[in-house]
C-alpha cells in the first residue's frame, strides 16, 4: 500500500470509514480495511453510530424491494406439487407391474402367446408416465424457483437484514455443480427464518422439515440420475430388472418430498402474510 492512500484513508471522515468497511468491504483489500478498523477504534467511534449505519444500508437496499402478492403462484405450486404426489404414486404402481413382468420373463413364469403384447404394452406405458413426469417436473421447477425469487424478495421488504443470499442467487445456485448440494438448502432456511422473524431471524430455529426435505431432495436427484444412466444401456434382463428397481425407488421418494414441500411453502406463505397484514396500516 503507497504512503498516499494510507494518507487518504486516515483523513478520512468517521462517516467515510465507517461506509469503507461496513457498507462496501468487498470492494477493498484486507490491508485498507484493517487500516480504516483501526482508526475507527483509535478516534472512539461509537457502535451505536456503526450500527445506526449498517440500518441505514440495509433500509435503503430493502426499500428496492417491494411486498408481492403469491397467492397466485403459491396455489399453483401447491396443486403441481398434489400432482407430482398423484402422478408420482401412479408411477410407482406402473413400476411395480414393470419389475414383475421382467421378473416372470427372468423366471420363465409367463404365458409365450401374451408375452410380446403384455411387454409392448408396458413399454407404451411407462413411456407416457414418463412425459407426464418429465414435463411435470419442468413444470413443477419453474414455478417452485420463482416462488423461491419472490419470497426471498417479500422478506426484504418485510425489513429483514443481513441477509446472505440475493433473490437471483437463492434460484441460482440450483444450476452451479457442487454449490447447489447445500447452498439452495441454505438458501431455503434464510428465506424460511426471515419470514418468521424479519428482525431477529438469525436467532430463529428452523424446523425438523427442513433437513428431511433436503435429503429426500438429494436422495430423489440421486435416484433420478442413476436410473436416466441404467435406463439407457439396460439390455438384458437383470439389467432391465435393477433400472426398474430403481425408478421405482426414485418414484416413491418423490411422494414424502413433495409432501414436505407442500408443507414448507405452505409455512413460508402464511407467515409472510401475516409480517405483510401486520405491517400494512388499516383505514381509519
Amino acid at each position: 500500500m503507497t504512503d498516499e492512500l494510507k494518507t487518504k484513508i486516515l483523513a478520512m471522515t468517521d462517516k467515510e470509514l465507517m461506509e469503507l468497511v461496513y457498507k462496501k468491504p468487498d470492494d477493498y483489500t484486507d490491508e485498507v480495511k484493517k487500516i480504516a478498523n483501526d482508526e475507527i477504534e483509535k478516534r472512539g467511534i461509537r457502535k451505536e453510530q456503526i450500527e445506526e449505519l449498517i440500518n441505514e444500508h440495509y433500509l435503503a437496499e430493502n426499500s428496492k424491494f417491494i411486498y408481492k402478492d403469491l397467492s397466485s403462484i403459491y396455489n399453483t405450486l401447491i396443486l403441481l406439487l398434489k400432482a407430482t404426489i398423484f402422478i408420482s404414486l401412479v408411477a410407482a404402481i406402473s413400476s411395480m407391474f414393470e419389475v414383475k413382468l421382467i421378473n416372470d420373463m427372468s423366471t420363465g413364469n409367463f404365458d409365450y402367446s401374451t408375452i410380446e403384447e403384455q411387454a409392448n404394452a408396458n413399454d407404451i406405458r411407462q413411456q407416457l408416465i414418463g412425459i407426464i413426469q418429465l414435463a411435470l417436473f419442468i413444470i413443477t421447477g419453474i414455478v417452485f424457483l420463482r416462488w423461491i425469487y419472490f419470497t426471498n424478495s417479500n422478506s426484504r421488504s418485510l425489513g429483514a437484514f443481513g441477509m446472505q443470499f440475493t433473490p437471483r442467487w437463492s434460484i441460482g445456485y440450483y444450476f452451479v455443480p457442487y454449490l447447489n448440494l447445500y447452498k439452495p438448502y441454505r438458501a431455503m432456511k434464510e428465506i424460511w427464518k426471515t419470514s418468521k422473524d424479519p428482525k431477529n431471524w438469525e436467532m430463529v430455529k428452523t424446523p425438523s422439515l427442513f433437513p428431511q426435505w433436503w435429503t429426500l431432495w438429494l436422495i430423489s436427484a440421486f435416484l433420478g440420475n442413476i436410473s436416466f444412466r441404467l435406463s439407457m444401456k439396460a439390455e438384458e434382463l437383470n439389467e432391465l430388472f435393477v433400472s426398474s428397481s430403481v425408478t421405482l425407488a426414485s418414484d416413491l421418494v418423490e411422494i414424502p418430498l413433495a409432501l414436505i414441500a407442500i408443507k414448507l411453502v405452505g409455512s413460508i406463505f402464511n407467515m409472510q402474510n401475516e409480517k405483510h397484514i401486520t405491517l400494512t396500516p388499516t383505514d381509519g
